[in-house]
């Protein structure tokens, strides 16, 4: 990829990539610092699709493997408890209640979320980002929408027909 393209690029995802990082960690530093790591390890591969939104789909899988395994490095070294509640108003423009909600789920949930509904991709396309199996991204999405509408219903938050399965 050339500089030209990369700015281009980087222009176009920089924003909604950055927000959906802060909405799985939580964190607009961390998010910054996942960001970071993510384009670098982008431009380190030999090989990169020429496709915008392959591409793109490509920068969040990168991303949200980054955050799923610092998850369970946390989590495994004991350190998940010490996780501070982070700020819930990160993203300009969302909804207080949902971010709230969704800081209650579990970082795949987030991301699974977060790419159906903000980023509307596909169930085979979160299954390339996230790695999962093709069939099995509509069954654990529906487990983290009825998650989080629990969630909100909980808290007494607003629910929005959008995470209701229709």
């Amino acid at each position: 990829m050339n500089e030209r393209a990369f700015i281009e690029f980087h222009r176009r995802v920089e924003k909604p990539f950055w927000g959906y990082l802060v909405r799985l960690t939580g964190n607009p530093q961390t998010a910054d610092d996942l960001c970071q790591e993510s384009y670098l390890r982008l431009l380190s591969q030999s090989e990169l699709p020429t496709d915008f939104q392959a591409l793109k789909a490509y920068l969040f899988r990168i991303g949200s493997r980054l955050v799923i395994d610092g998850s369970r490095r946390r989590r495994f070294e004991g350190l998940w408890s010490e996780v501070k509640e982070p700020t819930v108003s990160s993203v300009p423009g969302e909804n207080v209640d949902v971010a709230r909600a969704m800081q209650r789920l579990k970082p795949r949930q987030r991301a699974l979320v977060w790419l159906a509904y903000v980023e509307q991709y596909s169930h085979e396309e979160i299954a390339d980002i996230l790695g999962l199996a093709k069939l099995s991204v509509r069954v654990l999405l529906s487990r983290a929408r009825k998650r989080l509408t629990r969630e909100l219903e909980s808290s007494g938050g607003v629910l929005q027909e959008s995470f209701h399965e229709s």
